[in-house]
């Protein structure tokens, strides 16, 4: 039951999939966490952010294991094709 018009159950989905927040858009919120990397390796905010993640968190791991500048710039222009842009 919920109470107060909460619902006593989270959801959690770790996924590259943007396509899932379109997919479930009428039944869930999206939130995320931020990551940057720093001195090679990545770190996350763990503060909730409303809204679908804006970043690319593989092409952020490619960039901490110590993949090559041209491999993590080749990562994400694949990335910004496949986002529409």
């Amino acid at each position: 039951d919920a109470t107060n018009g909460v619902s006593p159950h989270v959801v959690v989905v770790a996924t590259h999939d943007g396509e899932l927040v379109s997919m479930l858009h009428d039944l869930y919120t999206p939130v995320h966490f931020r990551e940057t990397v720093i001195a090679g390796a990545l770190h996350f905010d763990f503060k909730r952010h409303e809204g679908p993640a804006t970043t690319r968190t593989a092409i952020a791991l490619l960039q901490a294991a110590g993949a090559s500048d041209a491999v993590v710039a080749m990562a994400r222009r694949r990335a910004d094709q496949l986002d529409g842009g």
